[in-house]
């Protein structure tokens, strides 16, 4: 961003610059040959205290001078290195030291000159003047306003010089660069002390505020149009004006500031007609008829992006881009575009017989489509207004937040704007605080970013450019203390090699890829392509460092790249920067200023920087539980654009249904466009959309069950699938319980009604309050599912199933009491109620499943003989058998059946649970590794109930006899485990309980905190000292003797 104090002076300066002859200096006679001066610094004090010509007003002398070198320069407007015009003085041991640099650097001149840049062919000069020897080359180029740049250098006796000149509203010729000859010549010969040269004074830091409103009217530099620049207007009006600190408050532009200013800013603030002047991309003064309004023409997809922060997204009817291109963005992100944008037809120019041909009144737009052949042309068409305002790159220090501040004001929309610019200003000042947090010089490392378009040959680099402007890729990185390894080139583009990459060998390597957001571009073939382009640098520091990374142009080269840079930053320096903040910022953006508000932009393809191991493919990475909902064809945790390029690859016969069984959104057998469609609807959570579940019957068979998108009024049987709702956040939707039996793990159905079963049965009361809840919801839909364990199903009759078909009620049904399928019922759940319950299964999901793959990995590399065998319990004193979900539960813990070593155990205990006989049941069996008791206990404890529950679970009377009894010979093997918590909790503490070499009880605990730390509803408020979690004989004993 250009300063606005800094902007003035540019300003300033450029309407000073003018081509000076005749300024009536006189060259003194040439002196020997032998000239000879010691004194660098005295030389730039020379000439920084007597110059005047064309190149500048002033130059001043830097500081930090010494006899060997100085240096003069003078501030030249750019954003972008170099900054300044400068001279730079050597004082050498003699006349040949000098002609020797002098000779050495003049090939690297040489090679300048022929070559087209911009646009315009670069010139050399050999004009010396009386200097021993000169040489330079120039550029005049027009990018919509005149500018020119020098670079000029040679020698006079012992001093070597060098500099370098920047202009913009200026050409520069051969009589200008003579001048400059005289000049320093002039210095060299002349040299004076530096008490007497001119020193650069810093001007006086002013508000915090970066302005980036560049309407006049914007009195006070802030960025708002509102009453407090009329009053300021108003009290200029009635005194005097600094019209150098404030000239945004001449909002006429006629030199003054008066009642006619003031009158103006009335109808801006009022709405009504005005033109409306502002500051374009060439630093100069433009207008407007305000308001803007009417059809709009974009140069870019980009423009899209303002047309969503403003307001005006259903105006922009134009693109100039391809019709393919237009049709083949993102639906969810864009919407309507392919339907609504009409296209130029080719990538380019705009076309303003195209433009009155579409009744387009606004074009807002780059140089690269609003070049002067298409002003010229425009100009004579009154009712299309051209706003010259950066689009997707920086053009003199001007970029995209300029343009989005400004744009809410010429549409008399600000209000819609002013949110962006609390949020810019947030993430502008976090990066800022990131990096002065660090050691000084540990940060600052080199960049390049090569671009990265599929079907592309050769190496392209996105370049830090001297020019006046800059990609915004770059522009975007370069908030990060980021230097490109190229420096001085006068275009955004170089084309390179792998070669010369190699030879460069920048500290990171960012690649910056083309074309994320059509639809048939998923995150996987990105992947793939980015590290198909990686093969190449392999040998790179950056790749051996593990500093490679991946962005979108899309994202990272226009106005939401800034959104993502924090993430950027705390993969690159985790120390510094906070990466679960970086991603909050992301989603942050895309929640407030876009159409994909809601979506979590960890599913969205492309939105996140890749790192080196998203490229390669993390080995550590944990797979994933599975969304069983059709359309999700790929079988993970959600439905994105991926599950949408299966569908499509069935259609076409790429791939086969029978592999993608969930590509069949509809669940009709067949894959076709309607399946293409509601896969749109699931990407874009439409609401009220059919919704099919793949699930249980009552038979125990897969089937596929239709529901209501979201779902709400539900009503659950049983804790087993009481808990994964709401474990899902969705007991808000719960409007009825068959049983409740924990007021603090189930306190978020307190409000939904009590159908008066209990856990076992479902008496006919019950069932007729079901049916009578359903009738008082008609007005709602009715209920809008039944959700029940399978181990319930026997409650659910041929009659009762009949009533459910009559009603139109469909039945959710998962054996949730497992703890590996818990993790999909809530992970089902929380997609089926939708919004932030999406993101609570996602992570519920996820949590459990890294437990799941660590303690596979892990046992995996035991011997059998190292294995450990168990039975599993429940009830106090009852065995599970073989299908007992316990049983599986134990089993995904990494432990052996004990069932499968024991024939005889084995066909004693066939069914889920089977009370032991008597005392002795187990003493046969007493060789198993361990006994896994599952009990369901509530939590909200304090120390004292804590404890007490620990004893009466151990000591629990089961009619007149205790536990201890049944359990003698098993108490040092004997463990509970609280079936209340969630699927991910309950594997972690099996696996303690049966490998405590491989899973400590804290890495356990840590699984349990984390859950608690999700913000899921039964756990909310909790600790570890209030959840009784797991109780060993030792826990007993600490307690009890």
């Amino acid at each position: 961003m250009l300063n606005l104090k800094f902007l003035l002076f540019i300003v300033a300066a450029i309407a000073a610059l003018g081509i000076i002859f005749g300024l009536g200096i006189h060259e003194d006679d040439p002196v020997p040959d032998d000239y000879y001066t010691p004194d660098a610094s005295e030389v730039a004090a020379s000439l920084s205290s007597d110059y005047s010509g064309f190149f500048g007003d002033v130059l001043y002398l830097a500081d930090g001078e010494t006899k060997a070198e100085a240096t003069d320069f003078y501030p030249n407007g750019s954003s972008r290195s170099p900054t300044e015009n400068y001279v730079t003085f050597k004082a050498l041991a003699d006349k040949a030291a000098a002609k020797e640099m002098f000779e050495t650097a003049k090939p690297s001149y040489e090679s300048q000159v022929g070559r087209t840049v911009m646009g315009s062919v670069v010139a050399g000069t050999e004009v010396k003047g009386n200097l021993d020897d000169a040489f330079g080359y120039y550029n005049n180029f027009n990018m919509g306003t005149p500018s020119a740049y020098l670079y000029y250098m040679g020698y006079y006796g012992n001093v070597f010089f060098e500099s370098y000149f920047y202009l913009t509203g200026a050409m520069i010729s051969e009589v200008e660069i003579s001048d400059l000859a005289k000049n320093i010549y002039k210095a060299i010969k002349n040299p004076i002390s530096v008490d007497y040269a001119n020193r650069y004074l810093e001007p006086a830091p002013e508000s915090d505020v970066t302005c980036r409103l560049l309407v006049y009217g914007n009195a006070n530099n802030d960025n708002y149009l509102d009453q407090a620049d009329l009053s300021f207007i108003e009290s200029i009006a009635k005194g005097s004006w600094d019209s150098a600190k404030y000239p945004y408050a001449d909002a006429n532009v006629d030199g003054k500031v008066d009642s006619a200013d003031v009158e103006v800013v009335k109808k801006f603030l009022n709405g009504q007609s005005a033109t409306m002047y502002y500051t374009d991309w060439n630093l100069d003064v433009s207008s407007i008829q305000y308001p803007l309004s009417g059809k709009i023409a974009g140069t870019y997809d980009s423009s899209l992006w303002f047309a969503q922060i403003v307001g005006v997204y259903d105006d922009v009817k134009y693109l100039c881009r391809t019709q393919a291109y237009i049709d083949a963005l993102r639906e969810d992100m864009f919407p309507g575009a392919s339907k609504n944008i009409v296209a130029q037809g080719t990538n380019g120019n705009f076309d303003p017989e195209k433009l009155i041909a579409n009744n387009i009144k606004v074009v807002i737009g780059d140089p690269y489509g609003i070049t002067a052949e298409y002003l010229e042309k425009v100009s004579k068409v009154k009712s299309i207004q051209t706003v010259l305002i950066p689009e997707n790159r920086d053009i003199n220090g001007l970029n995209w937040s300029n343009s989005v501040v400004t744009l809410g004001v010429m549409f008399n929309k600000q209000d819609n704007t002013k949110e962006y610019v609390e949020y810019i200003e947030k993430v502008e000042r976090k990066i800022s605080e990131s990096v002065a947090s660090a050691v000084s010089g540990e940060t600052e490392l080199s960049y390049l970013l090569i671009y990265a378009q599929p079907g592309s040959t050769g190496v392209g680099l996105d370049v830090h450019s001297t020019g006046s402007t800059q990609y915004g890729d770059v522009m975007n990185v370069e908030n990060l203390p980021l230097t490109c390894a190229i420096q001085n080139s006068s275009s955004n583009w170089v084309d390179s090699s792998v070669e010369d990459v190699l030879a460069i060998d920048p500290d990171v390597i960012i690649f910056t890829a083309w074309g994320p957001f059509q639809n048939n571009y998923t995150q996987q073939q990105y992947i793939d392509f980015i590290n198909e382009m990686l093969q190449d640098y392999k040998t790179s520091s950056a790749y051996k460092n593990g500093r490679v990374y991946s962005i979108s142009y899309e994202v990272y080269g226009t106005l939401p790249g800034i959104s993502g840079i924090p993430y950027l930053g705390s993969q690159i320096w985790p120390s510094l920067f906070d990466e679960d903040e970086g991603v909050a910022l992301l989603q942050e953006y895309f929640d407030k200023f876009t159409y994909i508000s809601g979506t979590d932009v960890t599913t969205v393809p492309t939105l996140l920087p890749l790192t080196l191991a998203d490229i390669e493919g993390s080995e550590t990475e944990a797979s994933t539980a599975t969304l069983m909902i059709y359309g999700n064809a790929n079988n993970d945790d959600t439905i994105d654009a991926s599950d949408l390029e299966i569908v499509k690859s069935v259609i076409s016969g790429a791939k086969s249904l029978a592999d993608y069984p969930y590509a069949d959104a509809n669940a009709d057998g067949a894959v076709n466009q309607k399946d293409v469609d509601l896969v749109n609807d699931l990407i874009n959570r439409k609401q009220g959309i059919t919704v099919y579940v793949s699930c249980l019957d009552v038979n125990g068979d897969d089937t596929a069950v239709a529901v209501k998108y979201p779902l709400r009024n539900v009503v659950t049987y049983a804790t087993n699938m009481q808990m994964p709702a709401l474990f899902a956040n969705g007991g808000q939707y719960v409007a009825g319980y068959f049983a409740s039996s924990y007021d603090v793990a189930e306190a978020s159905i307190k409000d939904a009604k009590n159908l008066e079963g209990n856990q076992r049965q479902i008496s006919d009361a019950a069932w007729a309050n079901f049916t009578a809840l359903d009738a008082s919801l008609a007005s709602k839909g009715g209920i809008g599912a039944i959700l029940i364990d399978h181990s319930g199903i026997a409650q659910f009759t041929e009659s009762r199933m009949a009533d459910l078909k009559a009603s139109g009620i469909p039945m959710i049904d998962y054996t949730s009491a497992d703890a590996v399928d818990e993790l999909q019922t809530v992970l089902v759940l929380g997609f089926l109620f939708g919004g932030d319950c999406e993101k609570v299964g996602r992570e519920y999901a996820k949590i459990g499943w890294d437990v799941k793959d660590k303690v596979s990995e892990a046992v995996s590399q035991l011997s059998a003989d190292d294995k450990v065998s168990y039975i599993c319990g429940t009830m106090y004193i009852y065995i599970c058998g073989a299908s007992s979900s316990f049983n599986t539960s134990a089993a995904t813990a990494g432990g052996i059946p004990y069932a499968d070593l024991n024939a005889d155990f084995a066909s004693k205990y066939t069914k889920n649970s089977t009370k032991m006989a008597s005392t002795e049941a187990l003493s046969n069996y007493t060789d198993a590794g361990i006994f896994i008791n599952n009990r369901s206990m509530d939590w909200g404890l304090d120390e004292s109930e804590y404890n007490k529950q620990i004893v009466e679970t151990w000591d629990h009377n089961n009619s007149g006899v205790s536990s201890r009894v049944y359990f003698k010979e098993f108490e040092d093997k004997l463990v509970y485990v609280n079936n209340l918590l969630p699927g991910g909790v309950k594997i972690a503490y099996m696996a303690h309980a049966m490998y405590g070499d491989l899973f400590s009880r804290e890495w356990a605990d840590s699984v349990l905190q984390s859950y608690i730390d999700l913000g899921s509803a039964p756990l909310a408020g909790q600790t570890l000292d209030s959840v009784l979690a797991y109780i060993t004989f030792d826990d007993y004993k600490a307690i009890a003797d």
